[in-house]
C-alpha cells in the first residue's frame, strides 16, 4: 500500500488548488501572483473564469477560492465560469459549469465542449478580464474543426499520430491546424483585451504552444515541418487530406486573420507547476515511504521514444548500481510508445515492463541476483489515467517477477501485446489512485532497497 498512500501524497501536494492559492493572493481588489503580477480587479467590468484540461476543476476551484476571499470585490463582477475536464474528473461547484469529455481520443462530447467554450468566450466584452487555467488533455476535450475537417477526420489523424509514437510536441502541431480552438483559437474568438493565462505543463519544453495545443499562446508554424511530421506518423489517406490543405489561401488567410486579432490583445501566461517542481517535491516526501541514504536525479525532462529513453536511464544507472548505499533515481517526462498489439496498458505500464526485462530478465547491467533482488521500478501518470485507462502505473520487483513467471506468466508476450497493464494487475503490481487533479506527466522511479 506505501506507493499507493506516497501517490496520493504527491498528488495531494502539487493539486492546483493548492498551488493557486499558495501563489495567488487577492488584497482588497488587487490581485497578484508572486511577485510576477499586480492588477486592481475594479479597472474591469467582470471577471470570467475559463479553465480547461485534467486539472481543470481544481484550478478553477483554486481561483474562486482567492476570488472569493476579499469582501471588496463585489459579487457580481463575477460571472458563472466554465471548466472543461476529462470524463470522471469533474467536480460540481456552483461559481462554474462543469463539462467532461473524452481523452485521449476527441469524440462528440469534445466537439460540445468546443463549441461551449466559444460560446463562453463570446459573450465576454473588450473591458473584461479572462483568467484561464490550462493543463493537459485539453487538445482533445475541447475541438472545433477547421471547416475544411470533419470531426472523424480530425479523430483519425489524432489516433494515428499517438498510436504511431509521436511525441506531443509533434502531435499538437498537427492538431492545431485542425482546429478553430488551438494555437491562439480560443484567444482570437473573445473580444476581451486582458487575458491572464496559468498553465500546468504536461510537455518537456514547457513549450506554451504545445500546453494543449496552445488555445491562448500562438506560434507561426512552417509547412515544411508540418509536412515532415505528416509524412512521419501519418497514414497515405490522412496525408493526402492534411498536405494539401496547408497549402491553400484560406489556411494563410485565416492565419493572418487571428495574428492581426491577437496584436490587439494582453495576453500574460504563468507556468505555474511542471515535471521538474513535481520531481522535487516527490524526492521530498519518498523517503518517508522508501527510505533510501541517496537520492538521483535523470536531470533533463524525457522526451524521447520509450526504448530510447529506456537506453538514458540504464546508462545513467550503471554506475549508481555499483553503489553499497540505498538509492532512488528520478526521472520525469512522457516516452511515447508505437502500439502493434491490441492490448490494455499505457507508457507507465509499459515502462515497468520493459525496464523489468531488461533489468531483471536479461540482466543488462550484470548484477548478482543478490542486487537484483533489491531494485524496484515504479513509474506513475500524475494525472492518475495511464493513457486510455484507469489506472495510474504500476511497479515491479525481481521477486514479484520470478513468481509471475513460476505462475506461467510470460512477460516477453505481455510486452508484444503491448498488455502490460494486464500482466501488472494479474501480479497485483498495478496502480489505482483514481483522478489526482492534475497532470505534470509521468514519474519513474528506480529503487535500490537496503534489503
Amino acid at each position: 500500500m506505501r506507493l499507493e498512500q506516497f501517490a496520493q501524497k504527491l498528488f495531494n501536494t502539487i493539486n492546483p488548488k493548492e498551488v493557486i492559492q499558495q501563489k495567488c493572493n487577492l488584497q482588497d481588489t488587487i490581485f497578484s501572483y508572486s511577485d510576477q503580477l499586480q492588477l486592481d480587479l475594479n479597472n474591469y467590468q467582470r471577471i470570467f473564469v475559463l479553465s480547461l484540461g485534467k486539472a481543470a476543476c481544481a484550478m478553477a476551484q483554486g481561483f474562486y477560492q482567492v476570488l472569493n476571499s476579499s469582501p471588496k470585490l463585489a459579487a457580481e463582477k463575477l460571472p458563472k465560469g466554465l471548466a472543461v475536464t476529462k470524463h470522471g474528473h469533474g467536480s460540481e461547484s456552483p461559481y462554474y459549469q462543469v463539462i467532461e469529455a473524452s481523452h485521449p481520443y476527441c469524440d462528440n462530447d469534445s466537439l460540445k465542449a468546443g463549441q461551449s467554450i466559444k460560446s463562453f468566450l463570446e459573450q465576454l466584452a473588450p473591458d473584461d478580464l479572462l483568467l484561464v487555467g490550462i493543463s493537459g488533455g485539453g487538445s482533445a476535450l475541447a475541438v472545433l474543426p477547421h471547416p475544411h475537417f470533419n470531426l472523424e477526420e480530425k479523430t483519425n489523424i489524432g489516433a494515428s499520430l499517438l498510436k504511431g509514437g509521436a511525441t506531443i510536441e509533434e502531435t499538437n502541431k498537427i492538431r492545431s491546424e485542425l482546429s478553430l480552438l488551438k494555437n491562439g483559437g480560443m484567444a482570437s474568438l473573445t473580444p476581451a483585451n486582458k487575458i491572464i493565462s496559468f498553465v500546468i505543463s504536461d510537455v518537456p519544453s514547457n513549450d506554451l504552444s504545445i500546453i494543449s495545443s496552445g488555445p491562448f499562446f500562438y506560434q507561426k508554424r512552417e509547412v515544411e515541418e508540418l509536412k515532415e511530421i505528416a509524412q512521419r506518423f501519418l497514414a497515405i489517406d490522412a496525408q493526402s487530406k492534411l498536405l494539401p490543405y496547408l497549402q491553400l489561401p484560406e489556411r494563410q488567410e485565416a492565419i493572418a486573420h487571428k495574428e492581426q486579432v491577437l496584436r490587439n490583445k494582453e495576453i500574460s501566461h504563468f507556468i505555474i507547476s511542471d515535471s521538474k517542481s513535481m520531481q522535487e517535491e516527490a524526492a521530498k516526501l519518498l523517503p518517508a515511504y522508501y527510505p533510501v541514504e541517496q537520492l538521483s536525479f535523470f536531470g533533463p525532462v524525457i522526451n524521447e521514444t520509450i526504448e530510447t529513453g529506456i537506453q538514458k536511464i540504464l546508462n545513467s544507472l550503471r554506475a549508481l548500481v555499483r553503489q553499497e548505499s540505498s538509492w532512488a533515481f528520478i526521472s520525469g517526462g512522457e516516452m511515447p510508445i508505437t502500439v502493434k498489439g491490441d492490448g490494455k496498458g499505457g507508457r507507465n505500464t509499459e515502462f515497468v515492463l520493459q525496464m523489468s526485462k531488461l533489468l531483471f530478465l536479461d540482466n543488462v547491467l550484470q548484477l548478482p541476483s543478490s542486487e537484483l533482488k533489491k531494485l524496484e521500478i515504479i513509474s506513475v501518470a500524475t494525472d492518475g489515467g495511464d493513457g486510455p485507462t484507469e489506472h495510474a502505473g504500476g511497479r515491479l520487483n525481481f521477486k514479484r517477477l520470478q513468481e509471475a513467471t513460476m505462475n506461467g506468466f510470460d512477460l516477453e508476450d505481455y510486452l508484444k501485446r503491448n498488455d502490460s497493464l494486464s500482466f501488472l494487475q494479474k501480479t497485483g503490481s498495478a496502480l489505482q489512485t483514481g483522478p489526482s487533479g492534475t497532470n505534470v506527466m509521468d514519474l519513474r522511479i528506480i529503487i535500490k532497497h537496503k534489503i
